[in-house]
């Protein structure tokens, strides 16, 4: 069985891959979770192990029984697993890849109808597995920004929030996450500093895990001390 991977989550975009790596030694799935096989099968009658999303994860453990159809807009909760938007059975598992939980969607095959949007949140990343095909149809969505699927909501030294101006706030600090993110610009003339940058991860994760947020620009509405609340402007009665 060669299964491909639909990997989502927060900074890992989208990335299909095939097997065919080494063995790797069993990776254990989180009780309670349903949708499982843990008989050393593949849940479709077969045997035969194999690995992918970089060697990370065997799919001994995961069920391919039947074939998974998505139309519409839809959401799935990697938290809660539950679908909504349609009444369509999700066989799923929450497995640790490197010290990471992962929630894993498996199917034989995978489609997407056309203009269909699954939206994945969450706190765990998604994988979306199938020992056949996955097949996107045109103008269909995968997302995952915006707070998707295992984003982190803060990282430690994490980029800072622009200063408030009322000619206009300072930009908030980019993300650091593989790589030191970018200083927020000034605004106001230089008057009003922008946010400190985020700082690399280190060590890496050797899992799958969402990246680190940036921060908010400053506000440029904020307003001096001295300047009154309301400004009235007119003729006065002749």
């Amino acid at each position: 069985m060669r299964p491909t991977a639909l990997v989502l989550g927060s900074s890992l975009g989208i990335l299909a891959v095939g097997c065919g790596y080494p063995a790797l030694p069993a990776l254990g799935g989180a009780a309670g979770i349903d949708g499982g096989n843990d008989d050393g099968g593949n849940g479709d009658g077969s045997t035969s192990c194999s690995t992918t999303l970089g060697s990370l994860l065997i799919t001994c453990s995961l069920a391919f029984d039947g074939d998974l159809m998505l139309s519409g807009a839809l959401t799935y909760d990697t938290t809660t697993h539950v679908l909504t938007g349609a009444t369509t059975p999700v066989t799923h598992k929450t497995v640790t890849i490197g010290g990471s939980d992962v929630e894993v969607i498996s199917a034989h095959d995978v489609q997407l109808a056309g203009s269909t949007t699954l939206r994945a949140i969450g706190t765990r990343p998604l994988a979306i597995v199938a020992s056949g095909r996955i097949v996107v149809a045109s103008l269909s969505e995968i997302d995952v920004s915006r707070g998707g699927a295992g984003a982190q909501m803060s990282c430690a030294s994490g980029a800072s929030v622009g200063a408030s101006d009322h000619g206009g706030g300072g930009g908030g600090g980019g993300a650091g996450f593989g790589a030191d993110g970018g200083d927020g610009g000034n605004g106001h003339g230089n008057l009003a500093p922008g946010g400190a940058k985020g700082r690399m991860v280190a060590p890496m994760p050797a899992g799958l895990r969402g990246g680190c947020p940036g921060a908010a620009g400053g506000s440029g509405d904020s307003r001096p001390p001295d300047m009154p609340g309301v400004i009235l402007v007119g003729e006065l009665p002749g």
